[in-house]
């Protein structure tokens, strides 16, 4: 537990502590996998929307392919100060901020049943604490009806500060390798 002030103090020390444990991540990754399986036979969901991971996230790309013989599965492509999901497909290039991303579409994808979502931490309030771009909060604001959302991370990073915003993303569950959280009912 760690007491913070704000955003901006908490990023940097959570990116360290998720750094420390990068030499596991293809461990760490298939912990989190499992955990996601579980809650996709559960849930059943038609389409996910999945993350392409950076170095310091956790890998979920195998699985991803994996899911996506039974289900839709989507990706974000950057638009904007946002994101739009479009259809996961391959070849994926580098976008901005060094991400990579699926092809663009003309399709308007306007529902998910399940979105993944990388996060830096969170603070005692279980709210979004990410890179502080803001993407998956104004995304998630454009939604009609909110999906089972799973935050997923490599290293558990709280704060017992409320740091977080009231327009930052909460989750149904938070996942990191040895954590399961049951966050609303």
């Amino acid at each position: 537990m760690n007491k913070m002030k704000d955003k901006m103090a908490f990023r940097p020390w959570a990116l360290r502590k998720i750094d420390s444990r990068n030499r596991y991540i293809f461990a760490d990754s298939k912990k989190i996998e499992a955990k996601i399986d579980e809650l996709i036979r559960i849930y059943n969901p038609g389409s996910v929307l999945f993350y392409l991971s950076m170095p310091h996230e956790a890998d979920l790309n195998p699985y991803l392919k994996k899911v996506r013989k039974k289900r839709k599965v989507y990706v974000p492509f950057m638009v904007g100060d946002s994101f739009k999901m479009v259809g996961y497909r391959l070849p994926l290039k580098r976008g901005r901020f060094g991400i990579f991303e699926a092809k663009k579409s003309p399709r308007a994808i306007k529902h998910v049943d399940m979105i993944i979502v990388p996060i830096l931490g969170v603070d005692r309030t279980f709210r979004r604490i990410g890179f502080g771009k803001g993407m998956y909060d104004r995304f998630y604001e454009g939604l009609k009806k909110k999906p089972v959302t799973i935050f997923v991370q490599n290293r558990f990073c709280y704060t017992s500060s409320m740091i977080t915003d009231d327009y930052d993303v909460s989750p149904d569950y938070i996942i990191t390798p040895k954590h399961f959280f049951k966050i609303k009912a």
